[in-house]
């Protein structure tokens, strides 16, 4: 009962980002990035999507655990998304199949982990700027 309200305590930290100026821009871009990077997160989605469709077609009479349905597919997709391993998953589909399946799996690798991260990244320094650049301007104004 009363222990529970004592964790609430924990929360006195967030009362810094109201007297911390540093703190309340961070703040402010990343939550004023949430939209863009909720698109972007929406693009990453169906580029997964038709990437699993692609696995499943490609490779589901070889590798079931991996590719078998959708759901397997878009699990095994997110692995590789991480980077968890994925150069093992890709020698081992190359082998049963083709070397020229090596491009399923590098322009996959390339589109969502490299340029995704970077849409992100780009967003959330663009929200930071503008964040920073109207705390200055009120810092003027003041």
């Amino acid at each position: 009962g009363i222990s529970v309200l004592r964790l609430f305590r924990a929360f006195r930290v967030f009362r810094l980002f109201k007297r911390v100026a540093a703190l309340r821009v961070l703040i402010e871009g990343v939550l004023s990035s949430l939209p863009g990077v909720a698109n972007a997160f929406v693009v990453l989605g169906l580029i997964m999507s038709i990437w699993a469709i692609m696995g499943v077609e490609f490779f589901a009479d070889l590798s079931e655990d991996e590719f078998g349905n959708f759901s397997l597919a878009s699990i095994t997709l997110f692995q590789i998304l991480t980077m968890d391993s994925w150069g093992g998953l890709a020698r081992d589909m190359m082998k049963q199949t083709s070397v020229w399946m090596a491009v399923y799996f590098v322009v996959y690798v390339f589109i969502n982990s490299v340029m995704m991260v970077n849409v992100v990244v780009a967003i959330l320094l663009d929200k930071f700027t503008a964040a920073m650049n109207a705390e200055r301007d009120a810092q003027k104004e003041a």
